[in-house]
């Protein structure tokens, strides 16, 4: 189906086959069911305050992250991370995941 010349493409992709690792985020699933309105409210904060940032709109970069992230904790980020965080640990326990 392939060129001659294509073999040493796919001997290449089957060496690295042997030496590559699992990918460990390709089964993880976030639930944010329990923490649906501070994820709302974060992703405003972030439209708000983090854009203009990140886009170099804002003139005193310190000021304008200190602001951010005091909106973003405002709004529940630390629930958010808290809760991830657990669902992320979860997951490598289920999965034998060290």
């Amino acid at each position: 189906m392939f060129d001659k010349s294509y073999q040493a493409v796919l001997d290449m992709f089957d060496e690295m086959d042997k030496i590559a690792k699992p990918n460990i985020f390709q089964g993880f699933g976030e639930d944010w069911t329990s923490y649906q309105a501070e994820k709302a409210a974060l992703l405003q904060v972030e439209k708000q305050y983090l854009y203009p940032l990140n886009d170099g709109m804002v003139k005193d970069v310190e000021a304008g992250l200190k602001l951010f992230m005091e909106k973003a904790k405002k709004a529940g980020l630390d629930k958010i991370q808290a809760e991830y965080t657990k669902q992320w640990i979860k997951y490598l326990d289920d999965n034998n995941i060290k």
